[in-house]
């Protein structure tokens, strides 16, 4: 998974905002990290709790990361991230 794919999958789940992804960033640097983390490490940064980490180890019962990507370019939509230059 690349770190833009990754970052899809923060933005598309539920009650993970801008917010909590920052924070979640500034205890695990990328947000693979973050997606490879456990349900314990994440529960212990501040505004997750363990409703939000069972979510962020559980991604994959929400987001098919392939079909949203294959939706993105039939509409020829482009993922910017904070990684990017155009951000």
């Amino acid at each position: 998974m690349t770190p833009k794919d990754a970052y899809l999958v923060l933005n598309l789940l539920p009650d993970i905002g801008p917010i909590r992804v920052r924070r979640l960033l500034d205890h695990f640097d990328t947000p693979g990290n973050i997606l490879a983390a456990n349900r314990n490490e994440l529960a212990r940064v501040e505004g997750i709790g363990v409703e939000i980490a069972n979510r962020l180890v559980d991604w994959e019962n929400f987001i098919d990361i392939e079909e949203e990507k294959r939706r993105m370019r039939d509409h020829d939509v482009r993922a910017v991230t904070w990684d990017c230059d155009e951000y």
